[in-house]
C-alpha cells in the first residue's frame, strides 16, 4: 500500500504540507499518538512490541490484559492506540473512552482520543469534518484544563486554531498564544511551533527569524525549515543549500528532502540518484526499511516492476512484520500477474493486521478472480 510520507524532512517540499483544513492535523496525528511511559509492567511490554511495529502482537498481549482485568486504564489506553494504527478506528475511540472512563483526570487520555478523530478525518467525508474536528477540539481544551502543561496538547491546539476554517474554531491569534506558552515551558519545541505557524500564515520574515532562533538549539530542524521557507520564496538554489547542510547533519532526512525536491521538479533521473545513494548506505538496516516502499512505488510509476518488486522484497525481508511492506509486495505482484504469489503476500498482510482495507479489499478481488477462472 502505498503510503503517506510522514518523516518530517520529506515532508518539507510537499505543496500540501501548509493548508487551511485539517491535513496537517492529520499529519500532526501520525506522529504524535505514541503512548507516553507507562507504570504497569506488561502494559509495556506491550508498548514495546508497538514501538517495533508489531501492532498485532501487542494488540494480543493488551487483550489478555484487559480480560484479566477490565479496570486497567493504562491497558485500554494503550489499545487505543494500538488500535489506532491498525485502523481500527471504531475500537480505538471505544477503548480510549473506556480508560477515560476509568480515570477521568488524565490529560493523556484525553489527548490520545483527540488524536484518533484527527486520524479519523482522513477518510471523513467533507461533511463529517465539522463534527469530527469539534470532537477533537473538545478533548484538547480538556486535556489543557487538566494540564496546562501537556506540551503535544499545546502543539495540537496550536495547530488546529492556524489550520482550520474560522467558522469552525481557527484563529491565528490563538495559535501564537498556545506557542508563547509553550516556549516558556521548552524553547525549542516553543520556537519550531512558532515557525510552523507563520510559514502557515506566510509570514516569512517571522518565520525565517524564528528558524535560525531554532538553529541554536536544533540545527537540523531548524534548517529544515529554512528550506521550505525558501522553497516556498521560490529561492530553489538557497533551499538546496539548506538540504545540503541538513545532509550533513542526518544524510538519510536530507537525500529524502533532496527526492521530494526532485520529483516536484519532474526531475525523475536525479530522485533514482537520490534513492540508490539512501540504498547503499541503509540499504540494510532495518530501522530504515521504510523508503524500499516508496523506492518501490516510484518504479511502479515508471512501470519497472520486476525492480519494484526486488525493491519491495528487500522492504519485507527487512521489516516481516509489518503488515504494509506485505501489502505494498502483494500489490506489485499482482501488476505482474503472480496472482498467487500476491494472495500469499496479501494473506500475510491481514494475519498481522486484520483491519487493513486495502489487503481485505484485494484478497476478495484475488479469489472472485480465481474462482471466475474454474
Amino acid at each position: 500500500m502505498k503510503t503517506t510520507k510522514s518523516n518530517p524532512g520529506r515532508l518539507i517540499f510537499s505543496a500540501s504540507i501548509i493548508l487551511l483544513n485539517l491535513m496537517v492535523l492529520r499529519v500532526f496525528a501520525q506522529n504524535s499518538v505514541d503512548p507516553t511511559i507507562i507504570k504497569d509492567k506488561e502494559v509495556q511490554k506491550a508498548v514495546d512490541l508497538y514501538t517495533k511495529s508489531d501492532y498485532s502482537q501487542a494488540k494480543s498481549l493488551l487483550e489478555g490484559i484487559v480480560k484479566k482485568n477490565d479496570k486497567n486504564d493504562e491497558a485500554h489506553y494503550v489499545l487505543a492506540i494500538v488500535l489506532s494504527r491498525m485502523n481500527n478506528l471504531d475500537g480505538a475511540k471505544a477503548e480510549a473512552k473506556m480508560a477515560i472512563n476509568l480515570k477521568s483526570t488524565i490529560a493523556e487520555y484525553r489527548y490520545a482520543l483527540a488524536s484518533i478523530y484527527i486520524i479519523e478525518s482522513r477518510t471523513a467525508g467533507f461533511f463529517r469534518l465539522p463534527a469530527i474536528a469539534g470532537s477533537m477540539k473538545k478533548e484538547l481544551e480538556v486535556a489543557q484544563s487538566l494540564d496546562p502543561n501537556h506540551t503535544r496538547t499545546m502543539i495540537a491546539l496550536a495547530m488546529y486554531y492556524i489550520n482550520v476554517p474560522g467558522i469552525i474554531g481557527g484563529e491565528n491569534h490563538k495559535a501564537i498564544e498556545q506557542a508563547n506558552r509553550l516556549l516558556k515551558l521548552d524553547e525549542k519545541q516553543g520556537r519550531n511551533l512558532l515557525c510552523q505557524i507563520f510559514i502557515s500564515t506566510k509570514e516569512y520574515t517571522k518565520a525565517t527569524e524564528e528558524a535560525n532562533n531554532l538553529i541554536k538549539l536544533d540545527e537540523k530542524q531548524g534548517r529544515i525549515f529554512l528550506s521550505q521557507i525558501y522553497s516556498k520564496l521560490e529561492d530553489n538554489e538557497k533551499a538546496i543549500a539548506e538540504v545540503n547542510k541538513v545532509i550533513k547533519i542526518d544524510e538519510y532526512t536530507g537525500r529524502l528532502m533532496l527526492i521530494d525536491f526532485y520529483e516536484e521538479q519532474g526531475n525523475l533521473g536525479q530522485v533514482e540518484v537520490e534513492y540508490k545513494s539512501i540504498e547503499s548506505t541503509y540499504g540494510n538496516n532495518p530501522d530504515y526499511s521504510g523508503f524500499y516502499n516508496d523506492y518501490g512505488y516510484f518504479l511502479l510509476g515508471q512501470n519497472r516492476v520486476d525492480e519494484a518488486i526486488e525493491k519491495l522484497r528487500k522492504r519485507v525481508a527487512l521489516a516481516p512484520e509489518s503488515a504494509n511492506a506485505h501489502d505494498s509486495l502483494g500489490e506489485a505482484l499482482l501488476k505482474k500477474e503472480m496472482v498467487k504469489e500476491s494472495l500469499v503476500e496479501y494473506t500475510k498482510a491481514l494475519e498481522l493486521n486484520p483491519y487493513l482495507k486495502s489487503a481485505k479489499d484485494q484478497v476478495k478481488e484475488i479469489k472472485r478472480l480465481m474462482e471466475n477462472k474454474k
